[in-house]
């Protein structure tokens, strides 16, 4: 009974360990002009854990100890990575990026006969 209790406290306290690596590093993510972005990525630079920012531009992610650092990104923003040394709260601004087209060509195709567009001009 002795062992079995000895080796209970072992295996608890590993899992004490393990568990106690792990950190919550949590932040808000806003645009250039102050404006909080809803649906950023954010990523740990291990690849194992990644969350999105929330309405409000909030985000919580769960990293290991090891991890070094997280990548923003967002569609029409610049992607940033972020070094973490002891923070636990990280604010980031993301900068826009211009998305206007140059040039816009449209193109269609249809074919009709001559007498189903006659018919048609009779009916209207």
């Amino acid at each position: 009974m002795r062992k079995l209790i000895l080796t209970m406290l072992v295996g608890f306290a590993f899992m004490l360990n393990a568990t106690a690596q792990d950190r919550t590093i949590t932040g808000k993510v806003i645009d250039d002009k102050g404006v909080a972005i809803e649906g950023v990525s954010v990523v740990a630079s291990d690849g194992k854990n990644g969350v999105k920012t929330n309405k409000d531009g909030n985000y919580s992610i769960l990293i290991s100890k090891n991890v070094k650092s997280l990548l923003f990104s967002s569609v029409g923003y610049e992607a940033q990575g972020v070094t973490i040394t002891n923070l636990q709260d990280i604010n980031v601004s993301l900068k826009s990026i211009d998305t206007r087209l140059d040039e816009i060509v449209i193109v269609g195709y249809e074919t009709k006969r001559k007498r189903d567009i006659s018919a048609l001009a009779e009916h209207s």
